[in-house]
């Protein structure tokens, strides 16, 4: 059991790294998306109010 306990508690610690890696950059990404939908939105909405 002492040598099995080293390498399960590095990988819990890789696994950690790995899901705290994946939500940031998915935390980045969809940022990067709502500031993208909300800048096209906007430019669209700007364009009807030109026209109109």
């Amino acid at each position: 059991m002492a040598l099995i306990q080293p390498s399960l508690s590095s990988s819990l610690r890789q696994a950690k790294t790995l899901v705290h890696t994946l939500f940031k950059l998915l935390s980045a990404t969809s940022a990067k998306a709502h500031s993208w939908v909300s800048d096209s939105a906007l430019r669209t909405w700007l364009k009807q109010r030109r026209s109109s």
